[in-house]
């Protein structure tokens, strides 16, 4: 397992003033010999110098740690046993507070790498990776993870004493975007206004920098944008990726977020500005970037499409036009898979699911040849998410094999294929709607939040869709259960629109939806 953290030495009868010195990598050559490659100027290495005692000598460093998956030993006396060196992995103390599991056994190892890497980039601040000599505050990763972090642990404290170390710097929005989306968030998953308090006059001197910075001709073109989409030599160079397009995109999405933190904090004014100044970048993105006659962004890659349908700059009587694109760009130039980097890759599956191609969503995890999560485990043997889709040839690459960026397409499986989503801030209200592609045959999905447990739990068989559901003392939901025949969807043995603590509002979607209060309920439905 590929971890952040060291290792705890166990010698005994050593002499003294002999030298143990431990190496780390999260590699190994063709014949077994250590691999630092990824490592780049970090030595990662720690050295023990024994003090000769009988007795047992125990070592752990207390003032570094390491990304690693291979330990070399070099000067330890006799022959090292599997319990002379134990893996500690560490990182903040987040608890765990969502748990995922379905049919797929491939996409629970991703899940499980997704979370390991979260984990290992979260030792005291948000890292970018835990290997190399880097090791930075990486805001542009933490954009892309806060959601999926926030389904799986409780990073509440965690991610405000974050905010705080960031809090007054500015930069590009693929850099500093998570001045204004991670406090917004928070409130939207914790539901606290105060973090919204907090953290505005950094979010609003954000959006005043990229005002700034987006008067200059071509400003953004040769920033960060979809750092690391797929790409043959790895090199730095050729990691760069429609800077221009993320990063207006993302310009118009926090502005139109400002306005809206405006709004809730009773600051008019700032609402209505920043409100008139998301919709003119609205209408400068698509009078510069957007080709009517193709219905493309740019030069037509996935994150052109993902990027304006996530921040909403794409016109309403153009949008399934566009989504159209992006389908078949997923579906058919890129067979299915992942043709993006750290930003289209933490939203596509997403916005496929929103646009109901859930099954085309579903692809994307179950690939396994190049470029996939399912190549890099199925033929990597991958613990951990890579900051580049495919492995080290040339030996020029930037490459980790535990990069924080890409497990923030984590959040998928919780709020899409398992359909738990806050309706209003801090789950008071929520909406259950899974996704069920035809790949799945069951989903299991819980968070545990600021009001309590929601569970949602489903099975297929034939045509027959179980539903299982748990929602909080003091809340209640929308329930999206599919089916076109609110007469043939039951609940507790009964036809749900009679069942107690349940209304039936409407049929639309393939979904028949009621409202639910508090309580466990179990759902039957006929699969149109």
């Amino acid at each position: 397992q590929n971890i952040a953290g060291w290792v705890r030495l166990h010698v005994r009868g050593a002499p003294a003033g002999g030298r143990i010195v431990l190496r780390h990598a999260e590699t190994v050559n063709k014949n077994g010999t250590l691999n630092t490659h990824t490592n780049r100027k970090a030595e990662a290495t720690d050295t023990y110098i024994c003090k000769g005692s009988p007795e047992d000598e125990y070592y752990e460093p207390r003032f570094t740690y390491h990304g690693f998956r291979y330990v070399e030993v070099t000067g330890y006396p006799g022959t090292p046993s599997l319990s002379s060196i134990i893996a500690c992995a560490v990182h903040s103390d987040v608890e765990s507070t969502g748990s995922f599991s379905c049919s797929d056994p491939l996409i629970n190892r991703i899940h499980s790498n997704f979370r390991w890497t979260m984990l290992n980039n979260m030792v005291s601040i948000v890292t970018d990776n835990p290997v190399r000599d880097e090791r930075t505050p990486c805001q542009m990763d933490a954009n892309c993870i806060y959601e999926a972090a926030i389904q799986n642990f409780d990073v509440q404290q965690y991610f405000k004493k974050w905010l705080g170390d960031i809090y007054g710097s500015t930069s590009n929005p693929d850099w500093s975007a998570g001045q204004v989306l991670g406090p917004w968030l928070m409130y939207k998953y914790y539901g606290d206004k105060r973090i919204l308090e907090t953290f505005y006059p950094s979010a609003k001197k954000e959006v005043d920098h990229c005002t700034a910075s987006a008067a200059g001709t071509n400003y953004w073109s040769g920033s960060f944008g979809d750092w690391c989409p797929p790409f043959t030599d790895g090199t730095y160079e050729n990691s760069f990726s429609e800077g221009e397009v993320v990063n207006t995109a993302l310009y118009h999405y926090i502005t139109g977020l400002l306005s809206e933190m405006a709004g809730i904090l009773g600051k008019a004014g700032d609402s209505i500005k920043y409100a008139a100044r998301a919709d003119s970048i609205k209408i400068a993105f698509n009078e510069k970037l957007f080709n009517s006659s193709t219905n493309k962004y740019g030069s037509g890659k996935q994150i052109t499409y993902i990027m304006p349908l996530l921040s909403g700059v794409v016109p309403e009587n153009r949008k399934s036009q566009v989504v159209e694109n992006l389908v078949n760009n997923v579906s058919v130039e890129g067979s299915g898979h992942f043709g993006s980097g750290i930003y289209g890759t933490s939203f596509l599956a997403d916005l496929l699911c929103d646009y109901g191609h859930a099954d085309a969503a579903l692809t994307l995890f179950t690939r396994n040849t190049y470029p996939s999560f399912g190549d890099q485990i199925l033929n990597h043997d991958a613990t951990t998410t890579w900051e580049q889709w495919g492995t080290i040839k040339t030996g020029r690459e930037m490459q980790t094999y535990d990069h924080a960026m890409f497990s923030g397409a984590d959040k998928t499986f919780y709020t899409r294929f398992g359909g738990i989503i806050p309706a209003t801030p801090g789950y008071k209200t929520i909406i259950i709607k899974p996704n069920t592609p035809q790949g799945l045959e069951y989903v299991k999905s819980s968070v545990r939040t600021v009001h309590g447990l929601v569970i949602s739990d489903w099975g297929k068989s034939g045509r027959l869709f179980k539903h299982h559901i748990n929602i909080p003392v003091n809340t209640s939901a929308i329930v999206h259960i599919p089916g076109d025949d609110p007469g043939k969807v039951f609940e507790n043995g009964v036809i749900a629109s009679g069942s107690e603590g349940t209304r039936y509002l409407r049929t639309e979607n393939n979904y028949v939806v009621f409202e639910v209060g508090s309580g466990y309920y179990n759902f039957y439905s006929e699969i149109p």
